[in-house]
């Protein structure tokens, strides 16, 4: 195993659930959005189909830019950094494959300096495409220069496993802690190399 790929929302950060939490932001800012008009314009946005200020104002929320105001609540999962490391030590390198909108994305892995440790970063908005469609991990696969047996994908999703699955990476279901998938990751690997 060389690689393990990431999901960034319930994996990398603790936010989750996207367009529910875009109901409550524009009620804390007094605009009514019905929860299926959110969920259809986050996926729109996700898939690049609009920008995040597109989004804001297709969701009636006011303001130029509200974007860092709603990611003030996407925060590191605990020991990500500390996994990242230590796993990299171990000569595995780390990958990310996200639905998400691309503004968001980039502006949350500067934020964190994980784009020194993650990398490459796939996301939906950026390639047209979201999970569990196929066609997100093969561009991983293609940016990463890997084969799918030789890497791990780790989320929260059942379907985006499944698909992960189909295509011959191995699977990991999150949650659970960064401290038990580094023991898994390393202690499979050394598995591997003594059969070798």
């Amino acid at each position: 195993m060389r690689w393990v790929a990431l999901d960034a929302m319930g994996v990398i950060y603790e936010q989750r659930g996207v367009s529910a939490l875009l109901v409550s932001f524009a009620d804390r800012l007094g605009v009514s959005v019905d929860a299926g008009v959110a969920r259809r314009l986050y996926r729109e946005a996700s898939l690049g189909q609009m920008s995040s200020a597109g989004l804001w104002e297709a969701l009636g929320v006011p303001g130029a830019d509200r974007d860092a105001e709603f990611l003030a609540e996407r925060t590191l999962m605990p020991g990500i950094r500390e996994f990242v490391s230590a796993i990299r030590r171990e000569g595995v390198q780390v990958g990310c494959i996200t639905n998400d909108v691309a503004e968001w994305s980039l502006r949350q892995r500067r934020l964190y300096g994980l784009e020194d440790g993650i990398g490459p970063w796939v996301v939906s908005a950026e390639v047209g495409v979201r999970k569990p469609a196929p066609e997100i991990y093969e561009r991983f696969l293609a940016e990463a220069g890997c084969e799918a047996e030789d890497c791990m994908f780790i989320d929260d999703t059942p379907e985006n496993l499944d698909t992960a699955g189909r295509l011959g990476f191995r699977t990991l279901s999150f949650p659970g802690t960064f401290a038990e998938i580094f023991d898994l990751i390393t202690e499979q690997r050394r598995c591997t190399y003594g059969q070798r």
